[in-house]
């Protein structure tokens, strides 16, 4: 009998115990809105990439990590309700924060002609490359046209004489989708 009153005991404790330690080990995070601009710039992570621009309250920067839920688009500017949550004993080369999208709550379309800089540096790895007369690629296989042939030769021969210069995109519209075209660089 006594070992029958001790065995349920043991069960009790462990019916509440066992789910006390999954909860404790699971972060409830916050909810936090961020804003992500149309355009991204370089960033050096494990290599070379292209970051989304993303303003959390402190203004924009790069953003280094992902948003589990969200495929970012070119061309057009999001407000974002995420949870944040830290990672506990996250790898070497990983982040310590997850971001999981909860709500798109607002996505604009820029107006064609807005544009951005990027600085291309060719002596690392380029931030683009040319495919052609007609146009090339960024960092991140986005492609993009060249407004003439003369600019993509004059970007071309920039990224061979390897020295930093800066292009400057636009937007253009080919059948109501958004398309980068290469302006001009400053000499």
């Amino acid at each position: 009998m006594k070992n029958s009153y001790s065995l349920r005991v043991v069960l009790m404790l462990s019916l509440f115990a066992v789910p006390g330690l999954f909860v404790a080990g699971c972060d409830p995070g916050e909810e936090v809105e961020m804003s992500v601009d149309h355009y991204k710039q370089p960033c050096f992570g494990m290599f070379k990439t292209l970051c989304m621009r993303v303003d959390d309250g402190d203004g924009f920067g790069n953003f280094y990590d992902n948003i589990k839920g969200f495929e970012f688009e070119w061309g057009y500017n999001c407000r974002l309700r995420v949870l944040k949550q830290d990672v506990r004993n996250p790898p070497a080369d990983g982040s310590s924060v997850k971001y999981t999208l909860e709500e798109v709550l607002e996505k604009t379309p820029v107006a064609p002609g807005v544009g951005f800089q990027l600085l291309v540096e060719p002596a690392s790895d380029p931030e683009l490359s040319i495919s052609g007369p007609a146009g090339g690629t960024l960092i991140d296989g986005t492609p993009f046209t060249c407004v003439s042939s003369e600019a993509c030769s004059r970007i071309g021969d920039a990224l061979e004489l390897g020295q930093d210069f800066t292009v400057e995109f636009a937007y253009g519209t080919a059948d109501g989708t958004f398309f980068l075209e290469a302006q001009a660089f400053p000499e």
